[in-house]
């Protein structure tokens, strides 16, 4: 559906540049930044917000629990994160297709409709985060109580070589990012990856590996996301190689 939508945005805009009227065309194409930039971003955000709340709190909806509200909010993240590289598609194309100049004031209102689309989505992907892995690495951060914080020398020495609470809490998070990756969209997914991370060299080897696959993120954006981790030391941030 959300591929018929810019189609059918593209293809009015396609149709009024036959008109030969930069007005007509600017005039088309604020239309088609309005609907998504406000009426859809609002809708998408709104369905969103319902279901994190259920997700949050664990309610249940009549004829749709909790795993049926998951999936619409994956949904609507996905989309709204999709809608971003949608814009920046019809721009691409449309100013291969005209003068730049003629239309560079109205196309530049789909960069402000990028900016909405990833700042939704950005919203969304932290309230996953709050949703879905925090509570569940809360109880295996409870776990550390029991380690000792007065290790001996040799104790110390051991958990240099293995540590099985960094062992385990890894583990664990890797488990709850796996189950995700096939629901998320890849640029969704490597932004989640990177919020998680438990250092900055972490976060460096993970985004290399993400990108080895497919590159979404650019070197600016991820570190753009890894400044969100204020607990990350922000000279070794600013530092890092992505």
């Amino acid at each position: 559906m959300l591929d018929d939508v810019f189609f059918i945005v593209r293809k009015c805009v396609r149709r009024s540049l036959s008109s030969s009227s930069v007005d007509c065309v600017c005039a088309v194409l604020n239309n088609g930044a309005g609907y998504p930039g406000a009426g859809w971003t609002a809708e998408a955000y709104q369905t969103a917000q319902t279901a994190y709340n259920v997700i949050q709190h664990g309610k249940t909806v009549a004829d749709a629990g909790p795993e049926k509200q998951k999936e619409i909010f994956i949904t609507a993240l996905n989309n709204v994160r999709a809608s971003a590289e949608c814009t920046k598609t019809l721009k691409k194309g449309l100013l291969s297709e005209v003068e730049k100049g003629k239309l560079e004031n109205a196309v530049s209102q789909l960069d402000d409709l990028v900016r909405k689309f990833d700042s939704s989505a950005n919203v969304g992907v932290d309230k996953l985060c709050a949703a879905a892995f925090r509570p569940k690495l809360k109880s295996s951060m409870e776990l550390y109580l029991n380690v000792s914080h007065t290790p001996s020398d040799s104790e110390f020495a051991d958990f240099e070589a293995d540590d099985p609470f960094m062992e385990n809490f890894i583990a664990t998070l890797d488990r709850h990012l796996a189950s995700f990756e096939p629901l998320l969209i890849s640029v969704n997914y490597t932004i989640v990856s990177l919020i998680n991370v438990d250092s900055v060299g972490e976060a460096e080897e993970c985004f290399q590996q993400l990108q080895h696959h497919i590159r979404m993120l650019t070197s600016e954006e991820a570190m753009k996301v890894l400044v969100l981790r204020i607990d990350l030391p922000s000279d070794a941030i600013k530092n890092a190689s992505f």
